[in-house]
């Protein structure tokens, strides 16, 4: 059994070739899915995941994209290329607020609403008091006050 589904599960960007086939197919062989399962009701909501974990069923890459669970699909080959530009988007961006939006993602996927909430508010207020963003947001009003689009 390959762990492909359970390494993507754990991806912020998945990019797929068109010829890419998904499948949890340990039920066939007698074992339960554990790992990142948790995840594919989020991903492609309760039915589906039910469907593919109990199914052990293979799923083309465009049903994949249909269902939101891939962000692009690429030729054969062209997946690389077709990533770089998050890659380097992501490269752009400022990694300290990066960081912090992923652990608010987290806290509203993990915790109950007003906790969440919490979470939300000291990740914004510790990002925020950061001297990096200060720079960031100056950054930003520069670029937008000279008519480029950020």
């Amino acid at each position: 059994m390959g762990l492909a589904m359970d390494l993507t599960a754990v991806c912020d960007i998945r990019v797929a070739s068109r010829s890419a086939r998904f499948s949890m197919p340990e039920v066939k062989i007698g074992l339960p899915v554990i790992g990142e399962a948790s995840l594919f009701e989020r991903y492609i909501g309760l039915t589906r995941a039910k469907e593919m974990l109990l199914t052990g069923r293979w799923y083309s890459a465009e049903q994949m994209a249909d269902w939101g669970y891939l962000n692009q699909l690429t030729d054969i080959g062209e997946a690389e290329k077709t990533a770089q530009p998050y890659v380097d988007e992501f490269r752009r961006l400022p990694a300290r607020t990066l960081a912090a939006q992923k652990r608010i993602f987290e806290a509203w996927l993990q915790l109950p609403q007003r906790e969440a909430s919490r979470v939300s508010i000291l990740e914004y207020a510790v990002t925020t008091a950061h001297p990096e963003t200060r720079r960031w947001v100056e950054q930003y009003k520069t670029t937008r006050s000279n008519g480029s689009k950020a």
